[in-house]
Formats: C-alpha cells, sequence, structure tokens
C-alpha cells in the first residue's frame, strides 16, 4: 500500500475526530472541574458523549470512557481516606488516569469488540476501511496489538509511579513530566507508524 507518510499525522491531528471525541472532551473536563467541580465536568462528559452520538455519523467512545472512569476514580479517592498511601497529588492523577485508560482499553476490546486506537485512525483516515476489507482478521489483529502496547505500557508507568511515590517530591514530579505528554506522544507516533508497516503487507 503506497501512502504520503509525510501527511499522515497531519491527517490524524487535524481531524474532526480529534477536535470533537479527544481534545475537547479533555480541554472541557480540566476546565471545569478546576472552575466548577468535579461533578459538574462529569456531567457536561455525559451531555457531551450523547450529542457526540447522536449528531455525528462517526465518533470514538474511547476518551469518553477515559474522561468518565477518571472523574468516578477522582471521587472516590477524594471521599476515601485509606486510599491516601498516594501521598503526592500529582502521582496520584498519573496512577488513575493510567488506570482509567487501561480499563477503557479492555472495555472497548472485550465489551464493544471495537479498537479504541482504531476507531480513532479510521475516523481520521477513512480509507483504513478499504483494508479491513480486504484482510478482516489481520486487520484486526494489528489493532489489538496497538491496544495491548498501550495497556501494558501504562501498567509500566502505574508501577514506576508507585515505587517513586515513596521518593523525594522532586523527583516524582520528574517522572510524572516525563512519563505524561512525552509518553502519550510516543505512543502516539507509533500508533500511526506501526500499523502502517504492518498494513504494506496487505
Amino acid at each position: 500500500m503506497k501512502t504520503d507518510r509525510p501527511n499522515i499525522m497531519k491527517q490524524v491531528l487535524r481531524s474532526p475526530i480529534m477536535l470533537f471525541d479527544v481534545l475537547i472532551p479533555l480541554v472541557a473536563y480540566n476546565l471545569i472541574s478546576s472552575l466548577w467541580g468535579m461533578w459538574a465536568a462529569l456531567v457536561f462528559t455525559v451531555v457531551w458523549a450523547v450529542l457526540n452520538h447522536f449528531t455525528r455519523k462517526r465518533s470514538s467512545p474511547f476518551v469518553i470512557i477515559v474522561v468518565l472512569l477518571l472523574g468516578s476514580f477522582h471521587l472516590v479517592w477524594e471521599y476515601m481516606p485509606q486510599l491516601h498511601f498516594v501521598h503526592q497529588e500529582n502521582v496520584a492523577v498519573g496512577i488513575l488516569s493510567s488506570l482509567a485508560i487501561i480499563l477503557a482499553c479492555v472495555f472497548q476490546e472485550k465489551v464493544l469488540d471495537r479498537s479504541p486506537i482504531g476507531d480513532i485512525a479510521e475516523a481520521a483516515r477513512p480509507s483504513l476501511l478499504n483494508l479491513k476489507q480486504k484482510n478482516p482478521a489481520y486487520y484486526r489483529n494489528v489493532w489489538k496489538r496497538v491496544s495491548t502496547v498501550w495497556c501494558i505500557t501504562y501498567a509500566v508507568k502505574i508501577l514506576v509511579l508507585l515505587v517513586v511515590n515513596s521518593g523525594a517530591s522532586g523527583i516524582s514530579s520528574d517522572v510524572c513530566m516525563l512519563l505524561n505528554w512525552p509518553m502519550t506522544l510516543l505512543l502516539i507516533v507509533f500508533s500511526i507508524k506501526w500499523p502502517q508497516a504492518r498494513f504494506q503487507a496487505l
């Protein structure tokens, strides 16, 4: 399969699904929770998910599920002091968000039988649907492996954060920063480049 390699990343990042299913929910959740609290952020997320589902042909529930799980975990953590063995807030947020991502991946793969990353990729690049028709089993297996890499990566992140939890706050902050956006960006690049290389066999 011949592809225009330099434009693939731009296609994904500029696609409507990145705006409506990823950026808006994440930014709105963080903004509303900081201004009006977690309950308001969760209500907005549910309303946004319903509107998004009924007003757009293609949408991915992945980020919505992550945000709902993360908000629920925040509330549980806030009202259950016995969980406060994680002393630093940035470490707690990193652990809870990683757990939310893992559970969202597993839920979408096992319950909905849809690849979370594949959903976003297909909406951003509809031409992938042609490959799906050529060899559905191979195509589905590629995206399952991508989801597995995401789950393993975030599970390792949880373990690392638990280890550094008892260390100095400066070290924990540095580790959290490295395991936040830099790691996520690397996963996104992997989720674009690795499937692209595998699909050339179709």
